[in-house]
C-alpha cells in the first residue's frame, strides 16, 4: 500500500531511456581494439579523435561536455551491459528492461514502480515523468506524475482571459476531496500537484541556452527545477529517442550519431551543472533496450545487437570503467553482437542498494534474481 512504509534517504534516482537502441560502440569507443576498426571500416571513431578514458576505451568527441564530469569521478560507464533476454525487437526489448523481470512478465509494474512503492512516504510528488509519457518503469507506482512542461501543466493559458478562476472553482468541484472511485481520486491528486507547482513558483521558464537545443535539454531543465524545488521529488523519468540509427549513422564529425550525443551530453551537462548543490543525493542512471551489432551494414549504419552501455552519473560514486570487458574478437562474440556479460539489473539493484539506501527492498524490487554485494560491479 502506498504510505505504508518509510523510504530509507531522500536519494533521488533520475531514470534516462535511450529509445532506439544506442550504439555502444560510437559512445564509449573501444579505440584500443584493432578488431573494433576492422568491423567498422567506414564509421569507427578515429583513436585520433576519441576522448581517451583508459588504454581500451574513450568517448566519442561530441560527448565532450562529459568530460568535466568524468574527471571529477562522478561518471561510471559499463560497457558490455544490458538484458540477458535475447530479444531484438525494440517493443519487446524495452519492456523487458523498463519491468527489470523475464519476457514473462512484461506486462507488469516496472523496477523503479515497485521501488517506488516499497518505500512509498506519500508526498505528491514522488515521481514524475518529464516529457511526453509516463513511461512503463515507473508502472506500479500509481502516484506517478507525468509532466511534459511546467507552463502548461496548469490552468494558467486561461488567466489571460480572465476566466481561469472560474474554470479552476468549476472543476474542483467536480472533484471534491477526499475522492473514492479511481477517477475522483485522480482529479484530487492533479489538483494538489498544481497547487503545490504554482505555491513553488514553478511555472515555467525557457530552457537556458546551457541545456542545448532538443527535447531532452527541454525535459531535463524541468526535472532540474523540481530538484531545485525540493518538492520531495524521489523518481524522475525521461525518454530520448532517435537512436535507432540502421542508415546514416555518420562519421565521427558529422551525421546522426553526432548531433544525438551532442544533444544528450550538452543537455547531462547543463542539468548536473544546475543541480550542483544536489549531488550527493542524485543518480542518473542512462539504458538503452539493447546495443547494435559489431559490424557495420551496406547503408552506413548498424543493425540490432545485444550488449550496449550503461552510464551511471552521481556524487560520490565510483567513477570510470566497471564491468567485464572480453574485447570484440569473432571468438567472444554473441552471434556477431556484443555479449552481454554485466546483467543491468546488477547495476540497478546496486544503485537502490547503496544509493538509495533500500537494501531491505530488492528482492521486491527485482525478485526474480540474486541480488547482493558479491554482484555488484562498483558503481557505488
Amino acid at each position: 500500500m502506498i504510505g505504508s512504509r518509510t523510504p530509507m534517504n531522500d536519494h533521488i534516482i533520475v531514470s534516462i531511456f535511450l529509445r532506439g537502441a544506442m550504439d555502444g560502440l560510437s559512445y564509449l569507443v573501444p579505440h584500443g581494439d584493432d578488431d573494433y576498426r576492422a568491423a567498422r571500416p567506414d564509421l569507427a571513431v578515429p583513436t585520433s579523435a576519441v576522448m581517451t578514458l583508459d588504454e581500451t576505451f574513450g568517448l566519442h568527441p561530441a560527448a565532450a561536455p562529459l568530460w568535466d564530469i568524468w574527471q571529477k569521478g562522478q561518471l561510471a560507464l559499463v560497457p558490455a551491459s544490458g538484458s540477458i533476454d535475447e530479444s531484438r525487437s525494440h517493443f519487446d526489448a524495452s519492456a523487458i528492461v523498463e519491468t527489470g523481470l523475464g519476457p514473462s512478465e512484461i506486462g507488469g509494474s516496472g523496477w523503479l514502480g515497485r521501488y517506488l512503492t516499497s518505500s512509498a512516504r506519500g508526498d505528491q510528488l514522488e515521481a514524475v515523468a518529464v516529457g511526453r509519457i509516463v513511461p512503463r518503469v515507473l508502472l506500479g507506482f500509481p502516484a506517478a506524475i507525468g509532466l511534459a512542461n511546467l507552463e502548461t501543466f496548469r490552468l494558467g493559458p486561461l488567466r489571460g482571459q480572465g476566466i481561469s478562476g472560474t474554470v479552476d472553482t468549476a472543476v474542483r468541484d467536480l472533484y471534491p476531496p477526499p475522492g473514492s472511485d479511481l477517477i475522483s481520486t485522480q482529479g484530487v491528486a492533479s489538483f494538489g500537484v498544481l497547487d503545490t507547482l504554482e505555491a513553488a513558483g514553478l511555472t515555467g521558464r525557457d530552457t537556458p541556452a546551457e541545456f542545448g537545443d532538443s527535447s531532452i535539454g527541454s525535459d531535463l531543465w524541468q526535472a532540474s527545477q523540481l530538484i531545485e524545488a525540493d518538492l520531495g521529488v524521489r523518481a524522475i523519468t525521461a525518454d530520448f529517442g532517435g537512436w535507432d540509427h540502421h542508415d546514416g549513422l555518420g562519421l565521427f564529425d558529422d551525421g546522426r550519431m553526432r548531433d544525438q550525443l551532442d544533444a544528450l551530453t550538452n543537455a547531462l551537462a547543463g542539468f548536473w551543472t544546475s543541480i550542483a548543490q544536489h549531488h550527493d543525493r542524485v543518480t542518473i542512471v542512462i539504458m538503452t533496450e539493447f546495443g547494435r551489432r559489431v559490424g557495420q551494414n551496406s547503408n552506413g549504419g548498424t543493425d540490432h545487437g545485444h550488449g550496449g552501455v550503461m552510464t551511471v552519473i552521481g556524487g560520490g560514486i565510483n567513477g570510470g570503467i566497471h564491468g567485464d570487458w572480453v574485447g570484440l574478437g569473432s571468438d567472444v562474440l554473441d552471434r556477431g553482437d556484443v555479449p552481454v556479460l554485466t546483467d543491468y539489473r546488477t547495476v540497478l539493484a546496486e544503485i537502490v542498494d547503496r544509493r538509495a539506501g533500500a537494501a531491505g527492498q530488492l528482492n521486491e524490487v527485482f525478485p526474480e534474481m540474486p541480488t547482493g554485494a558479491a554482484s555488484y560491479v562498483g558503481v557505488a
